[in-house]
């Protein structure tokens, strides 16, 4: 599935999703230590979901157990644009 974010846009990963993927958090956590890719608890990947944020490292951990789970799995495709806040006009003070 080809991303449609404009270039440079800012986006967020869509965090549940991913996890969704990997089969919940509990399993997320059972396959890192199946495949001895790293240590991860279950309290780990919800805190993920919580910040809505997955650290670089272990983005690159989820990567490699994609790969040796033969899953087709992107990024990408889980990238959301991310809208921009409205900017509101300041009054001007009358004088």
């Amino acid at each position: 599935m080809p991303n449609k974010l404009k270039q440079g846009a800012p986006a967020h990963l869509d965090v549940s999703a991913i996890v969704a993927f990997f089969g919940g958090s509990r399993e997320l956590a059972r396959s890192f230590e199946k495949h001895r890719i790293n240590e991860l608890t279950p309290y780990a990947v919800e805190q993920w979901m919580k910040r809505r944020y997955i650290p670089l490292k272990r983005r690159l951990d989820l990567e490699r157990l994609a790969e040796v789970r033969s899953l087709k799995f992107s990024f990408e495709t889980y990238a959301r644009a991310t809208p921009r806040p409205i900017q509101r006009r300041k009054r001007r003070k009358a004088a």
